[in-house]
């Protein structure tokens, strides 16, 4: 072929594509599609600040023991306010305590610690006058 012929064709077929364009701008006219406008969204509720979360636990009885063994005292004690002070005049009052070895036990939903308390009581101080006589005059309807 010759480059002329080549130059023709190719010039017809740009011509002919170009007039095409122009006619389907003229019989069907492009619409401009309007967005629409953009409206400010309020702000996003506050996000809770503590979350839940469920987590299936394992924890052996024996570190359950050691930990109450080690947390809670062996001795302990102390001293009480006169609760009777119409009986009991110039009271002092003094506990002690002491625990044994601390056992755990468990069961599908419950958690069981058991240890023996042996303790002391000491209560000291003299009966009031109102006690005394009482004291007196029911000894004396008994003994007569």
């Amino acid at each position: 072929m010759h480059p002329r012929t080549i130059a023709l064709g190719l010039t017809v077929v740009l011509v002919s594509f170009a007039i095409s364009l122009k006619a389907m701008d003229w019989l069907a006219p492009s619409v401009t599609v309007q967005t629409p406008p953009l409206v400010q969204l309020p702000p996003l509720p506050p996000s809770p600040r503590s979350s839940t979360v469920v987590a299936q636990v394992s924890v052996a009885l024996s570190a359950i023991r050691d930990a109450a063994e080690r947390g809670a005292p062996k001795t302990f004690g102390g001293k009480a306010d006169n609760p009777v002070q119409q009986i009991l005049q110039n009271a002092d009052i003094g506990w002690t305590a002491s625990r044994g070895p601390i056992a755990a036990t468990g069961a599908q939903d419950v958690l069981t610690l058991t240890t023996p308390i042996n303790g002391t009581l000491k209560v000291t101080g003299s009966l009031s006058d109102k006690a005394t006589g009482a004291v007196t005059n029911a000894l004396g309807s008994l003994l007569g």
